[in-house]
């Protein structure tokens, strides 16, 4: 048995930019779960995750059923055209290049881009192709020998929490007005921003509120324009950049990763970004967090939100089965809607419960998304073509446990399968419960941690847990940072801001690290580290150009025109950055491990002293 100690989660909570220090104490238990199955040809894992088989299905039964336009499966995870299209990623475990986008085009795709990492972010070989390909050629594709996973593409979420002159509060709770005051303004620093959109620059512009910003690519949202206000309140003489990679399509896992070295390329000193990507790995440093490590290795800090998943969040517990059913139901044959019948699941509630009870979306907001993944290989960057060795399933059921309403039900065994199950739901309204089981252990040698996360719910009846709530794109641990909120009205935390620690590692792989199948060995278990890095301002005062921020924009009464969450914060946090390299001391090229060092040192201990 391995055991491993991290303390009480403790956060800092500064007057300007707040390490927070984050130890947990946690002991891995016995693995006293179901025996391991025997995969028979049906049961073996699959390289097209569970969603994208499911949807698959769908267009094959509508079309067979005449239907012609099949774009009703498209949801915040998935996007389908009316002819079937479905916009995909194929994952290979080394690089891609021409001949691997012959072979897709070969087979209908229509391709939206290839990842190119520059040489100089040093990251380890890998290939990714984002496509629309037809929903008949998916199984084809996996096909080819150099695929390894296929994926939805990671759509990036914006992390706004919904909910007095339009100058930003954070300018006096991080004191920027006094370092203005001394002419120290970010003159001669370039800050670069990622978000979902500037549509409404102009009009922030109009109003004063902005001076010229250099856009490169824009959505057609307005959450960039807000950042962007926030950074000229507090570092006034910076010059600004924008990106998200997206033009006029949904950003993506490639898409980010492609605005984040844009902004390198055209000049950014700094960068701000606040978009969630929920697909990225929980457990290991993915794609878009090591891109961020990388960049600012190379010396351009990268500022990112650390999420407002603390009420959106289930406690990160293990995997083990109870050897029953949901709530102590036992199913005399398997529910209607359930694949598998649940009679191994996870206490993931608070006190031992088995489910976790909630009420899914409102009407208008969109699907309710559910995320689950847990502590062994994920089969995408950066263990491409690895998997997993205990075979979770992730179920949607009534509220009085009689039918499954949604589920998915991918395999993984013996370092084999993705280790990710993810929902997408439109049912608003709904009571309900989220139920986690375990199908198989195959030759895991410990019962994995794991981690469930969901968008756009309309409530959640059981407790909530906002420790191990980051944003997986934000899963630092060197010199990228991460932002939790600050209210700069009241200075106190949010309790919707996003907790850490950073827990990477896998408890089961496979020897060497090596593709499956095998047989498990220990993993070396989870390492923790502190996070989020910083506290800083939100619930501040912006235009609202676009009508984006809550209340009457321009403001009218106190509290109009807010713009909260962790989405406000990092900006603040990158601004405090610019600001420092603005000092003749430093300069906007700046190694970021001394920047980063004096922040902290600068940093004010809310009373009283020490942890809050």
């Amino acid at each position: 048995m391995r055991i491993q100690h991290w303390g009480d989660l403790m956060k800092f909570v500064f007057r300007k930019l707040v390490p927070v220090i984050t130890l947990v104490c946690m002991t891995l238990g016995s693995l006293g779960i179901r025996d391991s199955l025997a995969a028979t040809p049906e049961d073996e894992p699959s390289k097209i995750a569970n969603i994208v088989q499911q949807e698959i299905k769908r267009c094959q039964s509508a079309f067979a059923q005449g239907v012609t336009d099949l774009s009703a499966g498209s949801s915040s995870l998935l996007q389908v055209s009316r002819s079937g299209e479905i916009e995909l990623v194929f994952h290979a475990a080394g690089q891609t290049g021409a001949g691997e986008k012959a072979d897709l085009e070969a087979l209908g795709a229509t391709i939206v881009s290839i990842l190119e990492i520059p040489e100089e972010l040093k990251l380890p070989s890998v290939g990714m192709i984002q496509v629309w390909i037809p929903y008949n050629r998916v199984e084809e594709a996996a096909a080819l020998p150099w695929v390894v996973a296929v994926t939805p593409p990671g759509y990036g979420e914006p992390d706004p929490h919904p909910a007095n002159n339009i100058n930003s509060e954070g300018v006096v709770l991080h004191n920027a007005d006094l370092a203005q005051a001394q002419g120290v303004t970010g003159a001669g620093v370039t800050v670069g921003v990622i978000s979902t959109g500037v549509a409404n620059l102009a009009t922030a512009q109009s109003l004063n509120e902005l001076p010229a910003v250099t856009v490169i690519n824009t959505n057609t949202l307005d959450e960039g324009t807000a950042m962007l206000e926030i950074i000229h309140d507090m570092a006034p003489g910076a010059t600004l950049l924008y990106d998200d990679g997206a033009g006029t399509s949904t950003s993506s896992v490639t898409r980010h990763f492609n605005a984040l070295n844009s902004l390198v390329t055209n000049g950014a000193n700094v960068i701000a970004e606040d978009l969630a990507f929920d697909s990225q790995p929980a457990f290991q440093q993915g794609l878009l967090a090591s891109t961020a490590e990388a960049i600012a290795t190379n010396g351009v800090p990268v500022h990112s939100s650390a999420g407002n998943r603390g009420r959106d969040h289930a406690a990160r517990v293990q995997a083990t089965g109870t050897g029953g059913g949901p709530d102590g139901v036992n199913f005399m044959a398997t529910p209607p809607g359930c694949t598998n019948t649940p009679d191994n699941v996870v206490a993931i509630a608070p006190g031992g419960d088995t489910t976790f009870d909630v009420v899914l979306g409102q009407p208008g907001a969109g699907s309710t998304s559910i995320t689950l993944q847990w502590s062994e290989p994920r089969a995408i960057f950066p263990t491409a073509g690895q998997g997993g060795f205990t075979d979770l399933n992730l179920y949607v059921m009534d509220a009085g446990l009689t039918q499954c309403l949604a589920e998915s039900v991918g395999i993984q065994a013996n370092g084999q399968g993705d280790t990710i199950e993810q929902i997408s739901i439109d049912l608003p309204g709904t009571a309900a419960k989220i139920v986690v089981d375990v199908q198989g252990t195959s030759s895991a040698v410990a019962a994995p941690t794991l981690d469930l996360r969901w968008r756009r719910m309309n409530a959640e009846i059981d407790v909530t847990t906002r420790a191990g709530s980051l944003n997986p794109d934000s899963n630092y641990t060197s010199l990228a940072t991460s932002a939790a909120a600050v209210n700069a009205n009241s200075s106190l935390i949010e309790g919707f801001s996003s907790g850490g620690p950073v827990q990477l590692g896998s408890t089961t792989v496979c020897p060497g690290g090596v593709p499956g199948p095998c047989a498990g060995v220990a993993g070396g278990g989870i390492n923790a580290t502190p996070a989020p890095t910083w506290a800083a301002a939100d619930a501040v005062q912006i235009s609202g150009a676009g009508g984006f921020g809550s209340g009457t924009c321009p403001a009218v009464n106190p509290g109009d025109c807010v713009f909260g969450g962790t989405s406000a914060s990092a900006p603040h946090a990158a601004a405090c950055d610019a600001l420092i390299r603005s000092l003749p001391s430093f300069g906007a090229a700046s190694a970021v491990g001394p920047v980063n060092a004096r922040l902290v040192a600068t940093a004010t201990d809310f009373a009283p002293p020490g942890p809050d």
